[in-house]
């Protein structure tokens, strides 16, 4: 189902980013926060979710109260990272830092859930602008060196893998990238 992810596989993800305390996560099309909540109470490190969908958006801001509260109340020395959780449209401007700017010391760790392509789908709504999967890929070049980001679908705006690009490379008789 959209928007949910196999237990065990908040996990996955997170291991597959290299997600450690000093990175800042980030999940794009957080619905109600669970991923973000997650590597945060996990891992440690600032989380961030930003979700287009108002209710979602408010389930996750209640949830994130609700762990903060039986978390870090009850149990001090347990500190779960700070998650701030967002609801807004990524194509709008004034959530450009929050997308691409981590935490001091930290690199970007981007989750995007485009499982079944539900970004590309859902930018055939609109006519004007980028299209949400041009958008990520914005996202993805703008972030700083050591970021990572891990999509359920390719982004084919950012082109060949780089293995596929060192076949070229390799090929045309030229070094690996």
């Amino acid at each position: 189902q959209y928007g949910r992810i196999l237990p065990g596989a908040s996990e996955d993800v997170a291991n597959e980013l290299g997600i450690t305390d000093k990175d800042t996560a980030l999940d794009i099309g957080s619905g109600l926060g669970n991923w973000s909540l997650q590597i945060a109470a996990t891992h440690g490190c600032p989380a961030r979710g930003l979700e287009l969908m108002k209710n979602r958006a408010a389930v996750a801001t209640a949830l994130n109260i609700g762990l903060n509260e039986a978390i870090n109340e009850r149990h001090a020395l347990a500190r779960c990272g700070d998650c701030e959780l967002r609801q807004g449209n990524m194509r709008d401007e004034k959530h450009w830092d929050f997308l691409t700017e981590a935490e001091e010391g930290g690199h970007m760790k981007v989750f995007v859930n485009n499982f079944a392509e539900v970004m590309g789908r859902r930018s055939t709504e609109t006519r004007d602008g980028p299209t949400l999967d041009d958008r990520i890929c914005a996202i993805f070049a703008a972030l700083q060196p050591g970021a990572r980001m891990l999509t359920l679908n390719r982004m084919l705006a950012l082109g060949p893998s780089r293995d596929e690009a060192n076949q070229v490379r390799e090929r045309r008789g030229l070094a690996r990238s």
